[in-house]
């Protein structure tokens, strides 16, 4: 038993590296906190359903890459300070990629959004 659950999560982890697609490093601009700009750089990836939906999202990464920068745009320091945050932008990520995705009668969806790199400048 313990073998077939061990070749069941091998296999779901190769699933899940096939369906992993960059996105971008971002650069956000956060406003003024304290008189300094406050910037920040953010390594993004999408887990997709199933292959045929990472092979769709890499063929239109510049209008994914487009939706991605308009949902940063109007966040703040406070936006990604905490991990709460984090949660929060990914889930309005995954919101408004799925609902481009939606609209490009897309049969299939993002999973994840994984924030891989995240640095602010102080």
């Amino acid at each position: 038993n313990s073998l077939h659950e061990f070749v069941k999560a091998r296999q779901e982890l190769r699933d899940a590296e096939s369906n992993l697609v960059f996105l971008e490093r971002f650069q956000i601009q956060m406003g003024v906190k304290s008189g300094v700009l406050k910037l920040a750089e953010i390594e993004l990836y999408v887990e997709a359903d199933k292959p045929a939906t990472a092979a769709w999202i890499t063929e239109h990464m510049i209008p994914i890459k487009e939706i991605v920068s308009q949902s940063m745009q109007n966040k703040n320091y406070d936006d990604f300070i905490t991990d709460e945050a984090k949660e929060v932008l990914k889930a309005a990520l995954l919101k408004d990629t799925n609902s481009f995705l939606h609209k490009k009668h897309v049969d299939g969806k993002i999973k994840r959004v994984y924030i891989s790199q995240f640095v602010m400048s102080d």
